[in-house]
């Protein structure tokens, strides 16, 4: 098994970017994938399900927990083939104009 927890510095307050996080129809801005459908609609929330198109190909997000507090997002991820994950973003401020942004 390979584990890895993609990280970078987003120079964006963290606030900034947990907003652009949690609205479903911003994510097209940040991955290589187009937002079909959130259901419901309305920020990311608890029980949610998102289906997106990457290269032509279905993916399904439902989202497992957002905790505000700490800026966490997790969500089971379903990819063609039956690959199937579960990933956790997490957003931490550094200062006022960056954050830290990871991914695993």
């Amino acid at each position: 098994m390979i584990r890895a927890c993609p990280t970078d510095v987003v120079h964006a307050a963290a606030d900034a970017a947990w907003a652009l996080l949690r609205d479903p129809r911003a994510l097209d801005a940040w991955w290589d994938a187009r937002l079909v459908r959130a259901t419901p609609e309305g920020p990311l929330s608890a029980g949610q399900h998102l289906e997106a198109s990457a290269s032509g190909l279905a993916v399904r997000f439902d989202v497992l927990e957002v905790d505000e507090a700490a800026r966490q997002l997790r969500m089971h991820v379903e990819l063609p083939l039956g690959i199937a994950d579960e990933v956790t973003i997490t957003v931490v401020p550094i200062d006022a104009g960056r954050c830290r942004v990871s991914y695993g």
